[in-house]
């Protein structure tokens, strides 16, 4: 997800690299935030902070590759 949001950030609409990166991240840890609260509302579903850690890292994880390249 980080990835797509920031090549379509980065090359469709022109934005700048760091741009790019925070547009991307902030619209990746907010869809990992909104799964979480869906999951707490809805009792057979599992909610925790190891996911949303786990969504974090990934971010992190995407943004590091990205901007390698």
């Amino acid at each position: 997800m980080a990835m797509f949001s920031y090549q379509l950030s980065r090359h469709h609409f022109e934005m700048s690299e760091n741009d790019a990166v925070m547009l991307s991240a902030g619209f990746t840890f907010t869809i990992g935030g909104a799964k979480e609260i869906n999951d707490s509302r809805h009792p057979l579903e599992t909610s925790s902070f190891k996911d949303l850690a786990a969504d974090i890292l990934g971010i992190a994880v995407g943004i590091f590759i990205i901007t390698r390249q």
